[in-house]
């Protein structure tokens, strides 16, 4: 592992600002004592921290947070997005991806003391860079896909639409980021009265990431299990739920079905990886109005509730 390497205090600040959320987990378990310190420390924004520590300290957010679930770490870098625009919204060129790829690609080189990040060739709907944190497998891995986060939620941001993306994995060499996007379009119009969603997952990293770049247009309440989820639904309003498939002690398939016979006119949408040979019947059947595979790109997802609510208010009329 190379050495003498650092990391700007803002990127390293929301590291340390996770492992400090969860106080009751192991993270302790992966850190030296001076990556302790910096978790009791205060953490300047624009000065320098070791590379070493950032690492470890993202060793033990995958382990003991994220469970190394790719969406969640993508969808993680979604997030961090969000909040770096509130605090840089010159990073975004509203209508132009590509130069708003080029702004962030030129702000995150300015993170660390080493060329991590490289926009290797850009067009008007495509974009390639070379990410090379030079961390170990694993932690590099996930850096990678949270980059890949960063550069989606940007070009969703500045109006690119179809968005593709696709990381490479050769094994022991640089990583190359492809995107690909098709002209910005006329933004989705977001109704009046925003929907009223209940988002269920049993990672908590995940419902964060999502709630945080639904809420500009939709009222988002996150539950981490099925049942409670159901206590939700029977005593507050909601158009839609979208359902994880592995909850734990139950399955989001059956979360839906219960919403389906107790509250039909609630729009049902199950998120997942891979899903079941059941989830196609169900969705022939009409438990479901929609599915959204992971990893879904934000902008899919929006299209995904206007229509599973569009099918949810023609059964209602129909019934």
């Amino acid at each position: 592992m190379r050495t003498s390497r650092h990391v700007r205090g803002v990127l390293f600040l929301d590291y340390v600002r996770m492992a400090r959320r969860h106080p009751l987990l192991d993270v302790h378990g992966h850190l030296l004592a001076v990556d302790r310190d910096f978790l009791h420390g205060h953490i300047e924004p624009d000065a320098w921290y070791p590379m070493e520590s950032f690492e470890r300290l993202g060793l033990a957010i995958l382990d003991e947070i994220v469970g190394r679930e790719r969406d969640a770490v993508r969808l993680w870098g979604h997030s961090q997005v969000t909040t770096i625009l509130q605090f840089l919204p010159e990073l975004l060129a509203p209508g132009d991806a590509r130069e708003s790829v080029i702004r962030l690609g030129a702000f995150l080189g300015t993170l660390f003391d080493f060329q991590a990040i490289e926009l290797d060739a850009i067009t008007e709907r495509t974009a390639t860079l070379r990410i090379d944190y030079g961390m170990q497998p694993v932690a590099e891995e996930a850096a990678c896909w949270q980059t890949q986060g960063f550069f989606e939620a940007l070009i969703q941001e500045a109006g690119g639409k179809g968005l593709s993306a696709h990381l490479s994995s050769e094994p022991g060499a640089p990583r190359t980021l492809q995107l690909e996007w098709a002209e910005s379009g006329p933004e989705l119009v977001v109704p009046a009265t925003l929907p009223r969603v209940l988002l269920v997952d049993d990672q908590q990293l995940v419902l964060a990431a999502l709630e945080r770049v639904m809420r500009r247009w939709a009222h988002v309440t996150c539950v981490q299990s099925a049942a409670t989820a159901l206590e939700h639904l029977g005593r507050e309003s909601f158009d839609v739920v979208i359902s994880d498939f592995e909850l734990g002690e139950s399955d989001g398939l059956q979360l839906l079905r219960a919403v389906a016979k107790r509250w039909p006119g609630v729009a049902r949408i199950l998120h997942t990886g891979n899903p079941p040979a059941a989830a196609a019947k169900a969705l022939a059947d009409g438990v479901l109005h929609a599915m959204a595979e992971k990893p879904v790109e934000v902008s899919a997802l929006r299209r995904v509730i206007a229509e599973a609510r569009r099918l949810a208010s023609a059964e209602r009329v129909g019934g």
